[in-house]
This record gives structure tokens, sequence and C-alpha cells, in this order.
């Protein structure tokens, strides 16, 4: 209501996304199409009023994938057994009746709200993949259609977008003319550091598309609880830290506000952030990468420090488009690849691609690989150098693993096994194959590589970007994660300096900002030489983040430090 909107807005945060479904803010759900809920349709007109009060803008999304399948289709007014003219949801893309009561709700909503500057943009539809038996071939149409029609009948001009819940989603739609704005819906569904993803996903979109990118969604858990994981928030600080530093048109916006971020009253990251970025010319000016050399310990002699290398699967139900990772020794995959979490078997040989590791093993050490969730029987194998290693049957029935679950719709169980098998590896560079060979589909949730992580290197995240006037950077130990806070296992990084590159000459002003509260730490003035300017942290716990201002002048000056502290 809006006492809670007004708790959002206090805290800095001025961004919300408005779902126009059959159980919230949806219009056409009255008895037949084409009339419309007066009373849902007079709590839009309060929700922008309050926006325009408070200064809060909106993604109005005008429907979503729940209503157009299983019972929600099943009360659809599309649906031909309510007397809609669509026998399936697949018919709601192609229907001419359809479309045209479709055409008439957008006629209707730009007229009733198009006169607010307070509507962000308009969004088709929730997570476009959901749609029951609908396959691009008829949702790319649509959505061209649908978007060349709006742009036509809005005389305000709001941005236009769609969603879909694989990511960063197919690029034919944020290809067409009149979406305009690109978005990423991401459940990191591991206990991996969010920040690490969130670039990923925001440089992939800004380098392929010259259109605005947000995150509509953001959890580390799509189907589970958050508040008893992170009660302190750890993933929304950095994802919102890792967004604002790469590219996002706005901090990744998180999915559990009313039973997370409200209870626990985590208000505050939004407050850190607003507080960092007040004045920064984030929608007026041409941003650029801020291209940084590899960070080095102030002392050299310092020995590298040896980890585990531990690789969480990217979810997805295609054939994998890579069946071989090189592991590197910072820990990362050449190429930024990534596995798949399901390991298929002979039920879907068209997709099988299993994954083979090539890794180096400083010392003798294991291979570990962690099962969640089989589907019918699983059988796995793990093969190094061409040697079979391990055989494990995952077999699925009433009473198995941690729990088990019979899936009527397909006459199996599902079994859930949450347990890890690991197999011994000798020193040196190795091939390790993982294959299964059950029946259906087998979830790997994690792969480690004990020892295998050599950081010669500070183990920091540097994120920045650039203007002509300023450069913002945000500095992470990339061990500063929710699920490493949880544990209490976060080591403190020890003195290490970097270097921005590609600066204007001349003088510079460096602020320095805690980011947790948002404050200002320090301020210096610093010398830019052939285009270089190092920044030294004497110590990193968690994270910093940088404000660099370009004077000019030749003025001379020290290298500035930040002593960042927990």
């Amino acid at each position: 209501g809006d006492e809670a909107m007004r708790r959002f807005a206090a805290a800095g945060e001025n961004f919300n996304r408005w779902w126009m479904s059959s159980s919230g803010l949806g219009i056409e759900w009255a008895d037949r199409l084409g009339w419309y809920r007066q009373d849902v349709a007079a709590r839009l007109d309060r929700v922008l009023d309050l926006g325009a009060e408070l200064g809060v803008y909106y993604m109005m999304c005008m429907d979503t994938h729940q209503d157009f399948r299983q019972s929600g289709w099943n009360r659809n007014p599309f649906n031909a057994s309510n007397g809609g003219p669509c026998k399936t949801p697949r018919d709601w893309f192609t229907n001419d009746v359809a479309r045209r009561h479709y055409r008439n709700r957008l006629r209707y909503t730009v007229a009733r709200w198009g006169y607010s500057t307070n509507v962000l943009c308009w969004e088709f539809g929730n997570e476009m993949e959901g749609w029951a038996d609908s396959p691009d071939e008829v949702k790319l149409p649509w959505h061209k259609e649908m978007s060349d029609y709006l742009r036509s009948i809005d005389p305000f001009g709001h941005l236009i977008t769609t969603s879909f819940w694989s990511k960063t989603g197919p690029e034919d739609y944020w290809n067409l003319e009149n979406i305009d704005l690109v978005q990423t819906h991401c459940y990191t569904n591991d206990d991996g550091n969010v920040a690490e993803p969130v670039r990923r996903y925001c440089l992939h979109q800004w380098r392929q598309f010259d259109k605005p990118h947000i995150f509509g969604e953001f959890g580390i858990r799509s189907h589970s609880s958050t508040a008893d994981k992170d009660p302190k928030g750890w993933a929304v600080h950095n994802s919102l830290w890792a967004g604002l530093a790469s590219f996002a048109a706005g901090g990744p916006m998180p999915w559990w506000h009313e039973n997370y971020l409200d209870p626990l009253d985590l208000y505050f990251h939004f407050t850190a952030l607003a507080q960092f970025t007040k004045g920064l010319p984030l929608g007026s000016a041409r941003w650029e990468m801020l291209a940084t050399a590899p960070p080095e310990f102030a002392d050299a002699s310092r020995p590298p420090d040896t980890r585990d290398v531990v690789v969480f699967p990217a979810g997805g139900w295609t054939k994998p488009a890579h069946a071989e990772f090189t592991v590197l020794s910072d820990g990362t995959i050449a190429g930024e690849r990534l596995p798949q979490q399901l390991l298929h078997g002979s039920s879907h040989r068209d997709i099988r691609n299993p994954p083979t590791f090539i890794v180096h093993y400083p010392k003798p050490g294991k291979f570990a690989i962690r099962i969640g969730k089989v589907s019918a029987s699983g059988l796995l194998k793990v093969w190094i150098d061409d040697r079979l290693a391990l055989e494990q049957e995952l077999p699925c029935g009433e009473g198995m693993g941690t729990h088990s679950v019979f899936r009527p719709q397909w006459n199996i169980w599902e079994t859930t096994y949450d347990k890890e098998f690991a197999v011994e590896v000798p020193a040196g560079e190795h091939r390790i194959r993982v294959e299964n060979q059950g029946r259906d589909w087998v979830t790997v949730t994690g792969y480690a590589f004990t020892g295998c992580k050599v950081l010669d290197r500070p183990n920091v995240l540097v994120c920045g970007m650039k203007t002509d006037a300023l450069a913002i950077v945000w500095i992470q130990n990339r061990d500063s994660s929710w699920f490493n806070h949880a544990r209490d296992a976060v080591p403190q990084i020890d003195s290490f300096h970097f270097t921005a590159e590609g600066l204007p000459e001349g003088t510079c002003t460096v602020e320095w900002w805690e980011t947790w509260r948002g404050a200002l730490r320090r301020t210096e003035q610093a010398m830019v030489r052939d285009g270089r300017l190092r920044l030294t942290l004497p110590s990193l716990a968690t994270d910093a983040a940088v404000k660099i201002k370009f004077l000019g002048g030749s003025r001379s000056s020290t290298h500035p430090t930040f002593s960042e502290k927990p």
C-alpha cells in the first residue's frame, strides 16, 4: 500500500514494476472481453498519483505467463471455454479476434495512463517463455506487430519492453525496432558471488545492443527462501554496486521485497547507492568502459594463495553450446564459458553434450561434483584422462535421496540427492569428462577442483566506467559473497594497487567511498600521467567505490590510497 511505497521512496528507491495480472492490477478480467475492471483501473490511477508525489517510476507489465498456463488459463477470458476466441494460449498470438481485443486494451491503457511521466515503460509480458505451447515463431511476429502499434498510438513515446526467464533473453526480440529497453531476469540459484554474473550479463547486453538494459527481477533463489540465507542483504548490496559500474540502467530489482527487504529493514542498501550516485550524469553522459591493468600486491615477494576452484553451472534446457571447458589458474573458465546444470541421459539424446574440463592440479587433489535433483534414474560417470574414476548409480523412487516427488504427468519419480561425489586426481594437467548414462536428467549444482586456483594477484573484481569528465570504480573482494558472509569466511586482502588507463591528462580528485552505508571517506588530489592513474588500497575486507573527477592542469600529487574497513 501507500505506506510501503513511502518507505520505498524514502530510502532512495525510485523504480518499481507492477503486474497487470488476474490477481493484481490486470484490467481485462471481467466476465467478457472488452470490459475492464474499473475498481482495478482506479487503483492504477492511485499508483501513478503516488508515483508523481514520491518521484517513483514504474514498469507497467501488462500480462504474465501464470495467466496463460494451467489454472490461470482455465480462468482466462480469452480461453474458448470461457467464451473467448482462443482454444490454446498459442492462439492468443495468432487469432484475429484476440489480437483485436489486445490492441483495444493497448489503446485504453495509453488513453488512460499514457499522460503520466511516471510510466517508465510498457512491458508486454512477464517471462514470455511461460506462455504454454507458444514458440518464438508466433511470439516474435506478435511482438513486432504490437510494439509497432503501441509506438504509433502513444503520443508521449514511453519506452517499450518485454521479458524472459532465460537470463539475457533471445536477441531477436531486443533487435526489434520498437523494443526499446533490454531486460535480464536473474536468479543465480547457487552459492557464488552474485557480482560476477550481474557484471557478465550487463556487459553482454551492453555490447550487443545500443539500448538501455535493466534487471527486471533478481534474486539468489527462484523457488526458496532468502531471508534465512542472506539476512544482511549482501547479495542485494553486491548486485546493486556491480550493476551500477557495469552499464545497467538501474539496480537489479530484488523480487523478494515484502517478505525479505521490508521485514529485515534492508532499505539502507538502496540509500547507500543513491548517496553515491547523487549528481552523477548516469542518464545524460555517454559512458564507456574504464580499462584497468590487472591488480598487483604491494609486496611483490608475497607467496601465492591456493584455493579451490568452484564452478556453478548455468540453467537451461537447450543443447549446451560447448563441451570443453578450460579451467584457468585464476579460477575462471576460458572464454567465460559455463557448463549447464542438466546432464541429460538416454531420454534426451538430441540435447546431450556432456562436459570435459581441462585443468591443471599444482599438487594432488580432488574433483568433486554435487548432485541435486535426478529424474527417473541417473548413472553418473567420471573419467580422468580416459580412465573411468567414478561410476555412481542415482536411482529415483519413493523414500530415496533426501526426498522424492512422483510426477504423474510423466509417470516418473524425481529424487533430490543434494550430495557430493569426489574422486582423487594426481598432480599435473588432466582432462576430466563427466557423463550421465542414466534414463533421464541429472542436475549438477557445482563442480569443485581442489587447490587449482593459484592466486598470485589479489582476488578482486574491478568494475569501472568513465565519461569525459569523470570515472567511477567499484572494487570488490571476490570472497565477499553472501554465502561466505553467512559462514563468516571472508579473508581480508592484503595491500594492493591497480591502474586505471585511458584517462585525460592532468590533475584529478579521487573520492573514496564506503559502500555499506554510502559515506564519503576521503578526498585526495592525484595526477594522471600518460593516461594512467594508480590507485592503492592498504587492505580490502569487502568492497570500496571510487569517484575520479578530471580537473586538467599539471599540479603534482602522490598516488591516492584508501583503507577499507569491514
